[in-house]
């Protein structure tokens, strides 16, 4: 009788932590010997909606958006449909911007990209508060 998964699963942890370089060296050899086809898969992958979502959630956190990214990219960013400052509809997908506190990294609104680049909407949102 074989081993059990466990017992495989630690075997292959042992094996792993005693063979870094081996393990190192195989894999730089295999990505110089197939880079094409490498790319190839990369670039299929990010036409797909789960490569689309990772390759946004990477961006989010190069630009240090911190919080449970992967929640706001399902619940309030995928289907936003019109910016919630100025309301007007996104032109596509490129028009649709997280904004974000630069200093705390937390995420603050969903805003199309006029709005996110000139920070036009503090004035509103300041002139709405002294209203009320």
């Amino acid at each position: 009788m074989g081993r059990t998964v466990e017992e495989r699963r630690a075997y292959q942890k042992e094996y792993r932590a005693n063979n870094k370089e081996k393990i190192a060296a195989h894999n730089k050899k295999y990505r110089a010997n197939n880079k094409e086809s490498i790319a190839a898969y990369i670039k299929e992958y990010r036409q797909t909606p789960n490569g689309t979502k990772s390759n946004i959630l990477g961006g989010w956190k190069t630009n240090g958006v911190i919080g449970n990214l992967s929640k706001i990219y399902d619940e309030i960013y995928l289907p936003s449909t019109h910016c919630d400052i100025c309301k007007t509809e996104y032109k596509s997908t490129f028009d649709r911007c997280l904004d974000h506190c630069h200093l705390s990294g937390e995420f603050r609104q969903v805003l199309c990209r006029a709005c996110n680049i000139c920070d036009r909407w503090k004035k509103k949102v300041n002139q709405s508060e002294g209203e009320d």
